[in-house]
């Protein structure tokens, strides 16, 4: 009795090389893998041709150098060095080594909050994104907004307290071209514009504060030197009676010698202590006069830092957004409308701080700027065609052999048709 020796591909019988079978079935079905896999790729290609492709635009803000005095020199009552601690410059010094390139990183870290704030975007990119795009856009905040620093690692999460921030790299992907183009451009205008806000709050906070103490330090160096000549006065008094009591003879006086250290002016003539005493006094009223302009001077200041600083803030609630749009102009206006009937060498000297700090702020801001136009490059395409095209011939391949097995299975494993059919 012969043997029937089972066919290959017979799913009754279990084969040693299962993917012999699965070539098999693709062999016996080429017509459906060929046709397929070329109407998919045909789509594919269509698809990639027709569908519109993405830019991603990529500008860099540069930022200013900037002097910050170190934390143990800016002391309260120094207002010579703390009435400006920021500074621009542009050539570095090896002998100040308190100097830095770049950007604090606590100024970044206040500006990036206000690149971060909604608000913000949705009036700085409203004629561009949706209120969802913007959203999406915050989601992905660190890959629109990086930073260069001084590191030599140049990370963000290594940087150290000496390092500083040297540029803003933007960068956004969309499509058509113009529009990648507008936001790209927009974005770097809002980094400068958070920059020249954020330094011009910081500087005001900053002023407020040094005039605030050097209001109340001038003020009670006046109160103290005040008090101290009622005290000089009955001096006066005393020395008088004594000069009265004791007359000195007339002619040359003996010369006499006396340790001022331990208190040997007492053992001299009356009249010499009284000259003494009232000049002592007339020494004390020359620096209450002083102290006296000083204290309204920081007055004054203090209270057109506080002028502007809400001006500033009444500017970023009528549009929406914290960010106005012209700082130095702003500072201007206020000072000219606060001064405008105020004279004299207080008002005098306000103006000229407050112009410096107006030609700071404007310096940074003229700083702050693209490098260069925004350059705008097509998001590549291949590896996403090349991938389509793959995974398109395996779902061809996978159908064929789907389709075979479900042909080659068993009648009775197969779902009944009704009587009708």
């Amino acid at each position: 009795m012969t043997s029937i020796k089972p066919e290959r591909g017979d799913p009754s019988v279990p084969s040693d090389a299962p993917w012999t079978d699965y070539v098999a079935t693709i062999l016996r079905s080429w017509r459906l893998v060929l046709y397929g896999t070329l109407a998919a790729w045909a789509v594919i290609l269509i698809a990639a041709i027709a569908i519109p492709r993405d830019y991603v635009g990529t500008a860099t803000v540069s930022l200013p150098d900037l002097i910050v005095p170190p934390d143990e020199d800016r002391k309260p009552n120094d207002a010579a060095k703390n009435s400006a601690p920021l500074v621009p410059y542009t050539r570095l010094d090896r002998s100040e080594s308190w100097k830095r390139t770049g950007v604090p990183i606590a100024l970044y870290k206040e500006m990036e909050k206000t690149l971060s704030d909604q608000a913000v975007l949705e009036s700085a990119l409203k004629g561009h994104l949706e209120p969802s795009d913007i959203g999406r856009f915050l989601d992905k905040f660190e890959e629109h907004f990086a930073t260069l620093t001084t590191n030599p690692r140049d990370e963000m999460q290594r940087i150290e307290r000496a390092d500083g921030i040297t540029a803003v790299v933007v960068s956004y992907k969309a499509h058509p071209l113009e529009e990648a183009r507008a936001v790209t451009e927009t974005l770097a205008r809002l980094v400068r514009d958070a920059f020249v806000t954020t330094l011009a709050r910081q500087e005001i906070r900053h002023q407020m504060m040094v005039s605030s103490r050097g209001a109340a330090q001038a003020r009670q160096d006046y109160m103290n030197l005040a008090s101290g000549n009622e005290s000089l006065e009955r001096q006066v008094q005393e020395m008088e009676r004594l000069l009265r009591e004791a007359p000195v003879a007339r002619g040359p006086q003996p010369q006499v010698m006396v340790n001022t250290e331990d208190r040997g002016y007492l053992y001299v003539s009356p009249a010499s202590q009284l000259v003494g005493v009232k000049a002592a006094m007339a020494e004390n009223a020359h620096l209450m006069r002083t102290f006296q302009r000083e204290a309204a001077i920081n007055e004054l200041r203090l209270s057109l830092l506080r002028r502007i600083e809400a001006r500033l803030q009444a500017e970023g609630d009528a549009a929406r957004s914290p960010l106005p749009a012209d700082v130095p102009g702003i500072v201007r206006a206020e000072l000219d409308s606060f001064l405008k009937d105020q004279t004299g060498g207080a008002a005098d000297y306000v103006r000229a701080q407050t112009l410096g700090l107006c030609d700071i702020l404007k310096s940074a801001g003229d700083i702050a700027r693209m490098v260069q136009s925004p350059t705008l490059r097509p998001t590549p395409r291949a590896w996403r065609v090349v991938g389509s095209m793959g995974a398109a011939l395996v779902l061809v391949l996978s159908a064929a052999i789907l389709v075979e097995s479900w042909r080659r299975r068993p009648a009775e494993a197969r779902p009944r048709t009704s009587d009708a059919a």
